[in-house]
């Protein structure tokens, strides 16, 4: 019997409704297993929910697992995904205490060296994200505790199955930054960026929403989103595929804004 213990990796359709997430992780503490990393996140569909797990196990023992989470009523499906063919990338946020400008200067030039990015500022402290391997995510944060952590949030490794949320999170992100990242676009206070995505034939769909309560318009916000979307899905997958193209990148609408309001004819 193979009783090797390594770490495994399912990917859970389940109903989008109260209380699934804790039915399905008592699964795992009644088995005496623990979760290693955990990730939850709605589908295309709102009414379902996508629950990438991670766990340290035997083969059969993971068998048992997916066999019981089968028998649940609330999950539609359970995937196993090999490790060798999943593209997995970890989100982490850490918080810096920078109270000095040498300092603050030097975790800017290891961030950058890193291709993390600055999300706050403050007289205090600097925090930053990055979206990488675990690995890459490791040595930032070695670096970086020589300045003292103060917070730090990581999400664990997202596989393939994920790579839509982090593509989701980038977009998001780069809603926020489009003044940096295009000259003449000044600096907008966003009320909400949505990013949502649909499997069309051999294609994936990126629609985003820009919102603000300021009578300007947000169209460039909102096609930022859609861009770097579908830039970090290239980026993940292009392991696997790198004939992938990006296009038809368009505004559908439009309200606010000296130019009034837009909506595409169709």
């Amino acid at each position: 019997m193979n009783t090797t213990i390594k770490r495994h990796t399912l990917s859970v359709l389940v109903e989008n409704t109260a209380g699934v997430l804790s039915q399905v992780s008592r699964l795992f503490s009644r088995k005496g297993y623990n979760i290693e990393s955990l990730a939850v996140g709605t589908t295309d569909d709102p009414a379902v929910s996508r629950i990438t797990i991670e766990v340290l196990c035997g083969e059969a023992q993971i068998g048992q697992i997916i066999n019981q989470l089968r028998k649940q009523f609330s999950v539609y499906s359970v995937r196993l995904l090999p490790r060798e063919q999943s593209i997995r990338r970890e989100l982490v946020l850490i918080k810096v205490r920078a109270e000095s400008r040498e300092v603050r200067n030097e975790v800017i030039q290891i961030a950058n060296i890193f291709r993390a990015s600055i999300i706050d500022v403050s007289t205090q402290s600097l925090t930053l994200a990055i979206i990488g391997q675990e690995s890459k995510d490791d040595a930032l944060e070695k670096l970086l505790a020589e300045f003292g952590i103060l917070e730090l949030v990581r999400t664990g490794g997202t596989p393939k199955g994920d790579v839509l949320a982090v593509a989701q999170v980038a977009g998001i992100m780069a809603a926020k930054r489009t003044h940096e990242l295009i000259p003449m676009c000044h600096p907008i206070r966003l009320t909400g960026v949505d990013i949502r995505f649909a499997y069309g034939e051999n294609a994936v769909l990126i629609r985003a929403e820009a919102r603000c309560k300021g009578e300007t318009g947000v169209e460039m916000e909102a096609l930022t989103a859609v861009s770097t979307a579908a830039l970090t899905i290239y980026d993940m997958c292009k392991a696997v595929q790198k004939d992938m193209e990006i296009g038809g990148v368009h505004l559908c609408r439009k309200t606010g804004g000296k130019s009034g309001d837009y909506e595409k004819e169709w």
